[in-house]
């Protein structure tokens, strides 16, 4: 069963961008320069060694040149970058064959907003850090407050992702080991609100339930990855006497199975 733009309304959705010229852009939900940031995505990548730069997220500077970046590095299979463009850029590159391609991963990286301690940002894949085959100091960082965009950069179309994005969160702090954990295993970053700068779930219209609606440059949707959400338990047994009182929650795990 396919799914389409007309299925919206009903489907939980994410997003699939075809490595050329799709992206989603949004307006700036905080400057980023030499702020703490944590960056999380739930990716699906149909090129496990990118014959150039891929972009997950950009939080760009003037023009819409890159900025605060998270990305799949070029000629390196399975790997991934943090980069804060600088005089001097702060970089970490994982090493390689630290995700399966074609499967959906949890990624996520963790920077203190030093830009000069290139070895305080954490790039994790499914809840586990990975290791590391470059980290380069940074200086002289440069102002990344002209709009985040997903899948590419919106100066051009040289950065474009291959694959499919869901669940983009971006906190202006570093997550917890827990947090990072929990995210990995489906829940949402609606769940972890505190300094919760921009979510995108990408269900029905996209738009940032934070900070503004988005430009779809391009994209299809497509089906969701495992997200875990809370839903109110709508069923309690009546007590005699009780006073009403609100619903309690519980988790449940939706799982949209659909093929492209």
């Amino acid at each position: 069963m396919g799914v389409t733009d007309s299925d919206q309304g009903n489907l939980e959705v994410a997003r699939d961008f075809n490595g050329s010229t799709d992206r989603i852009d949004y307006p700036s939900a905080f400057d980023t320069t030499g702020q703490a940031i944590t960056i999380s995505v739930w990716a699906w990548c149909d090129d496990d060694t990118p014959g150039a730069i891929q972009y997950l997220f950009n939080s760009a500077s003037s023009g819409g040149v890159a900025g605060t970046i998270f990305y799949l590095p070029s000629g390196v299979s399975t790997a991934l970058t943090f980069q804060r463009i600088g005089t001097a850029s702060l970089v970490r590159t994982s090493n390689a064959s630290q995700f399966t391609a074609g499967q959906w991963n949890h990624f996520l990286v963790t920077h203190d907003g030093v830009i000069s301690t290139g070895a305080s940002s954490h790039i994790y894949v499914n809840g586990t850090e990975v290791s590391y085959i470059l980290t380069e100091n940074g200086s002289g960082e440069t102002t990344a407050n002209s709009g985040f965009q997903l899948g590419g950069r919106s100066s051009d179309d040289a950065r474009n992702f291959d694959g499919r994005l869901a669940e983009p969160g971006v906190w202006n702090r570093v997550a917890s080991a827990g947090e990072i954990a929990a995210l990995a295993k489906g829940f949402p970053p609606s769940d972890f609100p505190y300094l919760l700068k921009f979510h995108d779930p990408l269900i029905r219209a996209v738009g940032n339930r934070r900070g503004g609606a988005a430009t779809l440059d391009g994209t299809t949707v497509i089906a969701h990855p495992r997200i875990i959400r809370r839903v109110p338990n709508l069923w309690r047994p009546n007590v005699a006497g009780a006073a009403p009182a609100e619903f309690p929650w519980h988790y449940y795990a939706q799982q949209r199975q659909m093929a492209a």
